[in-house]
């Protein structure tokens, strides 16, 4: 059984693989960086997904983070 709802947290520069791989799926992509949100919006188009340009938190509000150079390598 190939599953229908795929939730990505962290797709930095994409991930195709995943997304031919389960081309029935739907997919939510997260992704905190700003300079992805061009990448969601195509995304959005391209293969439906619902995608959140946000970060989590434990409380409501704005945050200061930092971009490492290397976004894919940010999250490891």
């Amino acid at each position: 059984m190939m599953p229908r709802t795929v939730v990505d947290v962290g797709i930095a520069f994409d991930t195709p693989k995943l997304y031919s791989s389960l081309p029935r799926a739907k997919f939510f992509l997260v992704e905190p960086v700003p300079s992805c949100r061009p990448l969601l919006d195509r995304l959005e188009r391209e293969i439906g997904a619902a995608c959140f340009n946000v970060a989590a938190c434990a409380t409501d509000g704005d945050i200061e983070f930092f971009v490492h150079g290397d976004v894919s390598g940010a999250s490891t």
